[in-house]
């Protein structure tokens, strides 16, 4: 998702092309011209060349002038007024291209002292797609006049267009630092991981200049971005047979080669590689991973400590040597656990400055409080000069948070000084972290990967059959009242209620709760939840008699004993007032009255019932949502149509999930402080699974957020009271393989790859991809959704509930997934109403549809 406005870049670069037009038509010359009148004019030929082809000029005649110019170039070829006059006639005599050469040759020549015969060259060289002469040119005039600002700004937003991201940053910062800088200046000087500028302006350069292939690079990035990798290489391959020294694709080519774990061309992609790309980050990033899948850690290390030395701003590059330390230490114990906290923690600063200024783009560039957010964490990251002109930027918003924005500017404001650097080092370990002794990477070939029968194909005894008996088993139940709703599905309406199946009776037959929520958030005016009993097979309405038809705005529901008495109880997530039901054992509940706080702003989604402290007492692990009911109030509306559209979860704070402690005397204390450390970036938990899910001793808790990182908690060892630590991003379960938070909603929890130990996947929004996480060693997992054969079948499906089940008595787990999207007018290839899916094992290594 692009976290600036794509029309600022787009109509920056229009303006370019139209001021052009009107400059060139303007050129003026400085000697003075013979009059017009035909009467009174002197002959051309009479005339010096210059002078004749001036005279021409003025009387339309350009055949004649272009004649007559030319031979004043020979006369007088470096004279600025005769380059100048040149211009113009080539722009009239329908060559733009020739007429740019001609104002860079006449602004070179006059030492670019002339502003505005550099911006006309400048606009010249835009006007016919040379972007990259344009660049050329830009890079003389700032070294030349490195006071001058505009023709800086002008060559960090092209370095920006061409994925030069490295070369354009000493630039924005330099902006920054003289007070000469904008929203879209901000954006785009503190993102590395992604393209966030839109193609159609570079789409426009290359319609007017096709043999440059270079101006392809955004189409391609963007391609890259969102793992679409037809083509990619092809692309890649054709700009550096043109133009080998490009960088940008030079790079990119190793990163899709990393990306689709083709790790044994490698070797081959380095005989691309010039001197000037071994100096980016994206280089040693490379070489890191190639290491890394080589179980060379140290080398790895030294790889991932090379790339922040290059860019101290990338969080995956932070967070593959966070995980990378954290291998070393557990192994080989030399390494400092606190320095592996320090890189950790640094990597997810990285990734909130990031997600906080995604949450700034979706509330329309308005809210000073995110703006001010932002701020504060580039504070924490050392990153003070850039924190400064956040809070600038914020005061100019009229918004309701002015007093925090200024709190914030006044903090910040004392810790400036002149002689400040870009990036304080001073207390902040993960820069100043040194690895030059570790060994550097080589590119060797990969050894066997012991998946030598991968492609041979299962052959299955059994091919299941699934056929919709719920009607004739009892389970009927009548449409939610939301279905008569227009297309624009509020946000609390689109996710359902879920529901669990919970022998509840304990005659071993598998009972069935449903709850509901067509009714309104903290209102108890929602259709009754349902409970099915389940008689051999044929299930019965209980709810009623039961006595647990809750009518909250039911989000989740969990079943435990709570009370040690043998019996499953209940547990309801609500948009409001959370409800437990302790199981009675006769058929019925009773409500746990005060087991868990009554809050009804609270938006709670799935929990977990587990010991998680091991005092033989159940606690629960609540996963929340929004924050208040701002959710319920607020209307969005679509900014091209300005007709009502759902709300993006990203427009509302995060909550922070709760977590309860079992009680000797019955019920719940809150103990979400002492417990767990407060992760540095809220999430909107939709999935929770407790489990001992890695190898050591004690539960841990995995929690899919929505469009934030996801969470994983573990006890921490190192403390002396029982704490939860969270380490998601050293667990390699925070993101996707291009560190990216996705819309993150359902799990399964298995053994997927049948190495032994436990394995996740976990279904995402449409246009993402539904990710397995493989755990690839102890409490390590790694994203292996591109190489399983998974990441195709999701692109079009909006994956909510999983699980893995063996169908087929295989021994082998199916994947299944409940599809179906939350906006009605959902763009084809998807739709509103979608069917489920089953992923079958092809082979040891792939899925299929």
């Amino acid at each position: 998702m692009p976290v600036q406005t794509p029309t600022t870049r787009r109509m920056h670069m229009i303006r370019l092309l139209s001021v052009f037009f009107i400059l060139l038509a303007c050129t003026a010359c400085t000697r003075e011209s013979p009059p017009a009148d035909e009467d009174n004019a002197t002959t051309p030929q009479a005339l010096e060349p210059f002078d004749a082809a001036k005279q021409a000029a003025t009387l339309g005649n350009w055949e004649a002038a272009e004649s007559l110019v030319r031979d004043a170039l020979i006369q007088d070829a470096g004279n600025i007024e005769v380059l100048q006059l040149a211009a113009r006639i080539a722009f009239e005599r329908g060559d733009p291209e020739s007429a740019a050469d001609y104002l860079a040759d006449a602004a070179t020549g006059d030492g670019y002292e002339n502003s505005s015969l550099v911006q006309q060259a400048t606009i010249g060289f835009v006007s016919v797609g040379k972007l990259y002469e344009a660049i050329d040119f830009l890079e003389r005039v700032v070294e030349t006049h490195p006071e001058r600002h505009e023709p800086r700004r002008q060559l960090f937003d092209f370095l920006i267009n061409v994925e030069e991201t490295q070369r354009a940053t000493p630039h924005g910062r330099k902006l920054v630092r003289a007070r000469k800088f904008d929203r879209v200046l901000l954006f785009s000087l503190g993102t590395h991981e992604q393209r966030d500028m839109e193609t159609n302006s570079m789409a426009m350069l290359s319609d007017r200049n096709p043999d440059d292939s270079r101006l392809r690079l955004a189409e391609i990035r963007s391609k890259f971005d969102v793992g679409k990798w037809e083509g990619v290489e092809e692309s890649l391959l054709s700009i550096l047979e043109q133009y080998p020294d490009t960088v940008a694709a030079q790079v990119l080519l190793g990163r899709y080669l990393v990306e689709t774990e083709q790790f044994d061309r490698l070797a081959w992609w380095s005989e691309f590689v010039t001197e000037q790309a071994t100096e980016t980050w994206q280089y040693w990033d490379i070489l890191g991973n190639l290491a890394l899948r080589q179980s060379r850690y140290r080398s790895a290390a030294r790889a991932f400590w090379e790339s922040t030395q290059r860019n101290a701003d990338v969080a995956e590059v932070f967070a593959r040597l966070a995980s990378t330390l954290a291998i070393l230490e557990a192994d080989e114990n030399d390494i400092d656990r606190e320095m592996v906290a320090a890189v950790d923690r640094r990597a997810q600063l990285l990734a909130r400055y990031t997600q906080d200024k995604e949450r700034f783009y979706k509330l329309g560039n308005r809210s000073n409080a995110v703006a001010r957010d932002v701020a504060l964490t580039l504070l924490e990251l050392g990153r003070v000069w850039e924190a400064e002109a956040w809070t600038a930027f914020a005061m100019t918003i009229p918004d309701e948070a002015v007093d925090e924005v200024k709190e914030a500017r006044e903090k910040i404001i004392s810790q400036l000084r002149r002689d400040l650097p870009w990036q304080v080092t001073t207390g902040h370990p993960a820069i100043a972290l040194d690895l030059s002794d570790f060994p550097k990477p080589q590119f060797q070939p990969l050894a066997e990967s012991g998946e030598a029968y991968a492609n041979t194909s299962f052959k299955h005894a059994v091919v299941p059959s699934l056929r919709d008996r719920a009607s004739e088993r009892g389970l009927g139940m009548e449409a939610s009242s939301r279905s008569a709703k227009g297309d624009a599905i509020p946000i609390f309406a689109q996710m359902e209620s879920g529901g669990c199946a919970i022998d509840f009776d304990l005659d071993g037959w598998s009972d069935l709760y449903v709850a509901r929520s067509d009714g309104q958030p903290a209102k108890l005016n929602s259709s009754p939840n349902r409970l099915w009993r389940n008689l051999n097979g044929q299930f019965r309405s209980a709810g009623e008699q039961a006595g647990i038809g809750d009518r909250g705005f039911a989000q989740g529901v969990t079943f435990g004993d709570l009370n040690e008495d043998g019996f499953p109880d209940l547990v309801v997530l609500n948009y409001g007032v959370d409800r437990v039901f302790l199981n009675n054992g006769d058929g019925t509940f009773r409500e746990g009255d005060g087991w868990i706080p009554k809050d009804p702003t609270s938006w709670s989604t799935s929990a977990a019932i587990a010991d998680l402290n091991g005092d033989g007492l159940s606690d629960l692990y609540c996963a929340r949502y929004c924050a208040g009911l701002e959710a319920v109030k607020l209307a969005c509306h679509d900014a091209e149509t300005g007709l009502e559209s759902p709300c993006l979860p990203t427009q509302f704070a995060a909550a922070r999930d709760h977590v309860y402690a079992g009680t000797e005397r019955g019920g719940f204390e809150d103990v979400t402080d002492q417990w767990a450390a407060a992760p540095l970036q809220l999430g909107r938990g939709l999935g929770v699974v407790a489990g001992q899910l890695d190898s050591r001793p004690g539960i841990d808790l995995f929690v899919a957020n929505d469009m934030t990182n996801n969470h994983f908690w573990s006890p921490d060892a190192t403390s002396k009271s029982f704490r939860l630590g969270e380490s998601s991003v050293l667990a390699g379960l925070a993101f996707d393989a291009r560190f990216r938070p996705q819309a993150c909603m359902g799990i399964a929890t298995a053994d997927l790859d049948d190495d032994g130990d436990v394995d996740l996947f976990v279904t995402n929004f449409e246009q993402e991809h539904n990710t397995l996480y493989e755990q690839a060693r102890p409490g390590t997992w790694v994203d292996r959704t591109a190489t399983r054969g998974i990441r195709e079948t999701s692109f079009s499906q909006l994956g909510f509930g999983t699980q893995a089940i063996d169908f087929d008595n295989d021994s082998h787990l199916e994947l299944i997934i409940a599809n179906g999207h939350v906006y009605r007018d959902a763009e084809a290839p998807s739709s509103y109403a979608q069917k489920m899916q089953i992923l079958g094992r092809q082979d040891a290594n792939h899925f299929r549809l």
